[in-house]
């Protein structure tokens, strides 16, 4: 057995013990994820002008990990920021709001983020999204850990093909 007061100092305990903490966590990737029935269908992005500054993402999630898991954060490749977003109507006025604590979804449900509801905001885009594309957007669920889906540029989003 190795004691932590016996390590070389250039590797410090909390170090040591981060490092023990990774391995021994086994964090799901996203293989885990998806065969313990997290699941996503119809990932679009709403194509955007040239210069646009922003746009929304649209996807559907199930939910049949024998859990809740908890939509916490986005990322995408084309953008500065990504929020997720609710609409919602105040004084016969459409609000858009950001949804803070993560976007819950509940064993055995499904969830549709759509057009006029709740959405990912892509914020700060550094390029044209155009109908035809697709990008690789990794979402961050709690507990099961991040999710990387395909998600395709489209000029009308909410309209499935098959």
């Amino acid at each position: 057995m190795i004691k932590l007061t016996a390590l070389p100092l250039r590797f410090g305990r909390k170090f040591i013990l981060a490092v023990a903490g990774v391995l021994l966590s086994g964090s799901p990737v996203l293989s885990s994820c998806l065969e313990d029935g997290l699941s996503a269908d119809h990932a679009q992005i709403r194509a955007t002008a040239p210069n646009a500054p922003a746009s929304a993402g649209y996807l559907q999630l199930t939910n049949k990990t024998g859990q809740t898991q908890t939509l916490m954060a986005a990322s995408a490749p084309f953008s500065q920021l990504t929020q997720i977003h609710d609409m919602k109507h105040e004084d016969g006025v459409m609000k858009m709001q950001e949804i803070t604590g993560g976007l819950v979804v509940p064993d055995g449900l499904t969830i549709k983020l759509m057009p006029k509801g709740r959405h990912l905001m892509f914020m700060g885009l550094d390029r044209q999204l155009n109908a035809g594309e697709a990008f690789e957007i990794t979402l961050n669920f709690t507990p099961c850990g991040q999710v990387t889906l395909p998600f395709t540029v489209v000029s009308t989003p909410g309209h499935h093909t098959h």
